[in-house]
């Protein structure tokens, strides 16, 4: 059986696999850095973003027991950091918004306006990644 590439996903739902996590990054890093199966031979580029996830229970509903699929349970958005021939290290594309501080100035010195410090966007770590887990390429890609 041949495995989807980038140009395949395009054409198929968005629920197919594309690939899997083969490795998690080294202690310290593990939230924030994997590596899938997936690489240049497949299509990959920079710009492309994925979803890691697993498959959790199936959901019926609860007026008609209609079967509605499998929970995915997402843990991440991730881009590539570093392209291979076969695989990708992936890192996590989200970040928590920019912070912000107020400092006050002397209230008796009118001349000097409260300063505003925004902290530097802080990255959200991937939710309890594990080799094994699913990944797929997302629709939408940022340039």
């Amino acid at each position: 059986m041949n495995t989807p590439t980038v140009k395949d996903v395009e054409k198929v739902n968005a629920t197919d696999v594309f690939g899997k996590v083969v490795r998690v990054a080294e202690r310290g890093y593990e939230d924030y850095e994997v590596v899938i199966n997936k690489g240049e031979n497949d299509g990959i580029s920079p710009n492309d973003r994925f979803l890691i996830y697993a498959m959790g229970e199936e959901l019926f509903d609860p007026d008609t027991g209609e079967n509605l699929g499998r929970l995915e349970i997402v843990k991440g958005i991730a881009k590539p950091k570093h392209i291979q021939e076969k695989t990708t290290t992936l890192v996590s594309a989200e970040y928590y918004p920019p912070r912000k501080r107020i400092i006050k100035r002397n209230n008796f010195d009118f001349s000097r306006e409260d300063e505003i410090i925004e902290s530097p966007p802080e990255v959200v770590p991937f939710k309890g990644v594990r080799v094994g887990d699913l990944v797929k390429l997302m629709k939408k890609k940022i340039s």
